[in-house]
């Protein structure tokens, strides 16, 4: 049975880590890609390729009269179609006949110079991140994870995402699924070394805070008053930019 590229991918990067793949046969309704197992844990994983960034790229003309250059934005944001894209890979999953104990992970793979805006956008949809900074203007922005309703845990039976970046890799994990214990003692974590990003490890120092709260996150202001309670500093939220010639 042949493979996709980004599968292909997912493979090598699994074998390297001395763990068994195979390929899961398909079957009448879409299904995971890949069944892992690393002699302890099993691991279903779907993978996601070819995510394009530039569908969120705006383009105005550029500042030069004389110029018919423009100037592209891109914006460090959650992304719908990332949503979307997520949201399927789940159901792929859950579609997946497998142990309850089964490792369930989404492998999204992403190639070419905007590859870091893709890990940027993915990270902030799955977390609900929201880039924010003092209203005194005194001290360091923040990235705020669960500012935003979050698939993370919406989506409790995705027990994490693999994210690569051309050829970097990082594994986030998924602090609310039901297997959560089990993904931070696997073998797979702990091969990972410092290539992880969990909303449960972070220091108050790392540049991120973590509003847990059983608030809804549909009101900002609300979220705002929330987290100048939890952090002790009034902060609006601000979206960061990068921009092409």
């Amino acid at each position: 049975m042949g493979m996709e590229p980004s599968e292909v991918f997912a493979c090598s990067f699994f074998e390297q880590l001395g763990f068994s793949v195979n390929k899961i046969p398909e079957a009448e309704g879409k299904r995971a890609d890949l069944a892992v197992q690393d002699g302890i844990a099993e691991y279903i994983v779907e993978v996601k390729e070819k995510l394009d960034t530039g569908s969120q790229l705006n383009w105005s003309q550029g500042s030069y009269s004389d110029s018919g250059r423009k100037i592209a934005s891109e914006p460090h944001s959650t992304s719908n179609r990332l949503d979307g894209i997520i949201k399927d890979a789940r159901r792929q999953l859950a579609s997946t006949p497998a142990s309850t104990t089964a490792l369930r992970l989404i492998f999204l793979v992403f190639t070419g110079p905007g590859a870091d805006m893709f890990v940027r956008r993915a990270l902030f949809t799955f977390y609900g991140v929201q880039q924010v900074v003092p209203n005194d203007g005194e001290g360091d922005g923040l990235n705020c994870v669960y500012f935003h309703n979050s698939l993370a845990f919406n989506l409790k039976d995705v027990d994490g995402l693999i994210l690569m970046e051309n050829e970097e890799l990082q594994l986030c994990l998924n602090e609310f699924s039901a297997n959560y214990s089990s993904m931070q003692e696997s073998k797979l974590t702990l091969s990972m070394g410092g290539a992880i990003y969990d909303p449960a490890r972070f220091a108050h120092d790392d540049g991120v805070v973590v509003l847990r709260s059983d608030i809804s996150r549909r009101n900002e202001e609300e979220v705002l008053k929330e987290l100048k309670r939890q952090a002790g500093i009034a902060y609006h939220t601000i979206t960061l930019n990068r921009f092409y010639l």
